[in-house]
């Protein structure tokens, strides 16, 4: 199935990708490797979080930080024969204190270009400071990876998914607190798309 299809609609203005399947990280801090293996899969590339993991040796006990998760993808890229594009890096998103090179508008065009294209986004961020619907059950921080899959408009949200298992699969953001939180924004797709 092309990618484009599995693009939803909504009257209340949501747009967002549907059909990306659930992989729980569990306890593990394999968010990198979680997200990695349901991109995959949603894309039809076979693989699996455990050797993603192995792959990109991400220590269980701790996840990630952003510049290991960006060196991380960029080793997934090269072994799964796929292109990995940094939309958002870490190293030059901040140009000085609170000093962005992308603006809150570019990335809201960014994230409407890949999710009208049916391409879901690898997000890197900083969790538990701002609000999220629905909120977190437990009271978690710290750098994580998600999966941004849409966006409305209309009520200024960012719609994302979690490695989190059942509960996870759709949860939303305002707009401008996704983009105070936002680390690092990355495509990762078949070579050629």
């Amino acid at each position: 199935m092309h990618p484009i299809k599995r693009v939803t609609k909504t009257p209340e203005g949501d747009v967002y990708i549907s059909g990306v399947p659930m992989v729980d990280q569990g306890q593990k801090g394999y968010c990198v490797a979680a997200s990695c293996q349901r991109l995959f899969e949603y894309m039809r590339i076979p693989c699996d979080q455990h050797e993603m993991a192995k792959l990109v040796s991400v220590d269980a006990e701790s996840g990630a930080n952003i510049a290991t998760m960006q060196k991380s993808l960029g080793k997934i890229d090269s072994a799964f024969k796929v292109t990995f594009k940094p939309l958002i890096n870490p190293e030059q998103f901040y140009t000085g204190p609170g000093k962005r090179r992308v603006s809150d508008k570019q990335f809201l065009s960014i994230l409407k270009d890949y999710v009208d294209k049916g391409v879901p986004l690898l997000w890197g961020l900083v969790i538990g400071q701002k609000p999220e619907e629905p909120p977190l059950s437990r009271q978690t921080s710290g750098g994580h990876m998600r999966m941004m899959i849409g966006y409305n408009l209309a009520k200024n949200q960012v719609i994302f998914t979690d490695s989190w298992g059942a509960g996870h699969e759709i949860k939303r953001m305002a707009l401008l607190d996704a983009y105070d939180v936002t680390m690092g924004l990355y495509s990762m797709a078949p070579r050629g798309l």
